[in-house]
């Protein structure tokens, strides 16, 4: 009997240590007196520099285009410039009976 619980006594050492977790510590470098990432969630930041470090830098198309995809901080600024004809979007199209363009520009359409 004493040889079994001898047994149990090792088997369930050798599952202790087995199961043990490891912890450990890592120290962040000198941040100049902030941590993280100062492009993003920084209040101070204006809603110019937002849009522009986000990619919204037009401010202007030329006159055959429309300016499209808004920045969210700033309306005026936007991603991107398209064509006039792709001034819709797929629900406009349909609601006025017609097809929407296979292809859009900014994430808006062209109806057929």
């Amino acid at each position: 009997m004493r040889k079994i619980n001898v047994i149990y006594l090792a088997a369930a050492l050798m599952l202790g240590f087995a199961a043990t977790a490891e912890a450990g510590v890592t120290f962040l470098p000198a941040a100049g007196g902030s941590v993280g990432n100062s492009n993003k969630g920084n209040a101070s930041q204006s809603s110019d520099q937002k849009c522009i470090s986000e990619g919204y830098r037009r401010t202007s198309c030329s006159s055959d285009q429309i300016l499209t995809d808004r920045c969210p901080y700033n309306s005026s600024y936007y991603k991107s410039c398209c064509p006039e004809a792709y001034k819709f979007t797929k629900e406009e199209c349909l609601k006025a009976g017609l097809r929407y363009s296979s292809n859009s520009c900014g994430g808006l359409y062209r109806c057929r």
